[in-house]
């Protein structure tokens, strides 16, 4: 799986912060220590948590890049 990819399907705890893009590596870190986001992320999907639980003033870059992702994958309809 490319790492674009990986960092947004499993940014806890599995992706190793090495692999993703550069300008994503601190955000991942500061994302990875968060004990309270770590806990929803493994309750939800992937899409609900960066949509409902990601705030884009905390982690804008990561925002930005996991809706790029998302909307590679349009509707399914």
């Amino acid at each position: 799986m490319p790492a674009a990819v990986t960092s947004v399907c499993l940014p806890l705890p599995l992706t190793v912060v090495d692999d993703v893009l550069d300008v994503l590596q601190m955000e991942l870190v500061e994302l990875q220590c968060n004990m309270e986001l770590k806990s929803k992320f493994l309750v939800s999907s992937p899409l609900a948590f960066f949509r409902g639980h990601l705030s884009e003033h905390d982690f804008p870059l990561l925002v930005r890049h996991s809706k790029k992702i998302a909307a590679m994958f349009g509707s399914t309809y």
